[in-house]
C-alpha cells in the first residue's frame, strides 16, 4: 500500500507525502520470498490439467516477476528519498535499508 501511494503521490507532485509513504514502505519492506517447494510446483501443474484457469501458469516465473517488481520499487524508493532528503533538508530515509 505504501509503495503504491508513494509513487502515485510523487507523480502528482505531492513530494512530502510521497516521501513519507516511501519511508514507511522501506520500514516494512518484506524479506525475499522463499523458493517454492518442488512438490507445490508439481501440484499446480497437475491441477492445471483439471482446472483450465491454471493452464499456462508458471509458479517460478510468477515468483520471479513479483521479486523483480519489489526490487524495482526498492530502488525507486531509495533514490526518491535520497533526492527528497537532499533537496529539502529532511531525513526521511529509514536507517535499516
Amino acid at each position: 500500500m505504501h509503495a503504491l501511494l508513494a509513487q502515485h503521490l510523487a507523480k502528482k507532485g505531492e513530494h512530502k507525502r510521497a516521501a513519507i509513504h516511501a519511508s514507511k514502505g522501506l520500514e516494512f519492506y518484506p524479506e525475499p520470498l522463499p523458493k517454492m517447494p518442488r512438490f507445490m510446483i508439481s501440484a499446480i501443474r497437475g491441477l492445471s490439467r483439471i482446472f483450465s484457469s491454471l493452464r499456462g501458469l508458471d509458479p517460478d516465473e510468477a515468483l520471479h516477476r513479483v521479486e523483480t517488481e519489489r526490487a524495482e520499487w526498492l530502488g525507486w524508493a531509495k533514490q526518491y528519498l535520497n533526492w527528497y532528503d537532499s533537496g529539502h533538508g529532511a531525513t526521511l530515509s529509514p536507517t535499516e535499508h
